[in-house]
């Protein structure tokens, strides 16, 4: 499993294992799973030396700051509990506005790309249809989870000006894709995988949105 002289470089790897499970589509199969890679690949990023803020975003480094799964552990150096997602936004997302939400599309793209045919693989005789039905579960958490923060800009600038009250319905929306995630893992994940890991992070989200979409239709003038 881990013999990495023998395995080659990744992509080798990669185009092995879609032969052995994908092989009626395997040239559909090697760009999805190249799309993941592209998701969540760790660059080195590059800096803005005047302000400090990155200009070029490494897209695993990315993915850490907008989950909540970073924010659950103590650190002896900042606040505990952190705030979340209110540290994320102020911190990683509002200062660089244009250059994350240019990310979240462009990784929810990929994601919505690469979930088209892993759903195909998983009605396809003679393709691993569980596996494939397990990484369309994958490429629809990065959708949600892109599309979660998008809303998070738009409820940021309703409160900034503009009727709260039309808050409401989209944290309402986001709370139903929240669940429909949260069906879905159950419906694909493996026996073995931790629940305190995918349900705690996955209903995180929903009960923010859940909260904020109470908040608003419970409150006459909503200052949020």
């Amino acid at each position: 499993g881990w013999n990495y002289l023998a395995s080659g470089e990744t992509e080798d790897c990669t185009k092995r294992y879609v032969a052995r499970h994908f092989a009626p589509m395997q040239r559909k199969a090697f760009h999805a799973y190249k799309l993941l890679d592209w998701i969540s690949e760790e660059r080195k990023e590059v800096l803005d030396k005047e302000n400090g803020l990155a200009t070029i975003l490494s897209p695993l480094t990315t993915l850490r700051k907008l989950s909540y799964y970073v924010y659950c552990y103590f650190n002896k150096d900042r606040d505990y509990p952190r705030e979340f997602p209110g540290n994320a936004l102020q911190n990683s997302v509002l200062p660089i506005r244009e250059d994350m939400e240019r990310f979240m599309y462009t990784v929810a793209a990929m994601a919505k790309e690469a979930k088209a045919i892993f759903e195909e693989a998983a009605v396809t005789p003679g393709c691993d249809q569980k596996m494939a039905r397990r990484m369309a579960y994958e490429c629809h958490n990065y959708i949600v989870l892109m599309e979660d923060w998008e809303a998070f800009l738009e409820i940021y600038d309703l409160t900034q000006g503009g009727d709260q009250k039309k808050i409401a319905p989209i944290a309402r929306a986001r709370q139903q894709a929240r669940l429909a995630l949260m069906l879905h893992c159950e419906q694909t994940k493996e026996n073995w995988v931790c629940k305190a890991a995918t349900m705690r992070n996955q209903s995180v989200f929903m009960q923010i949105f859940a909260d904020i979409a109470a908040y608003i239709e419970n409150t006459d003038q909503p200052q949020l």
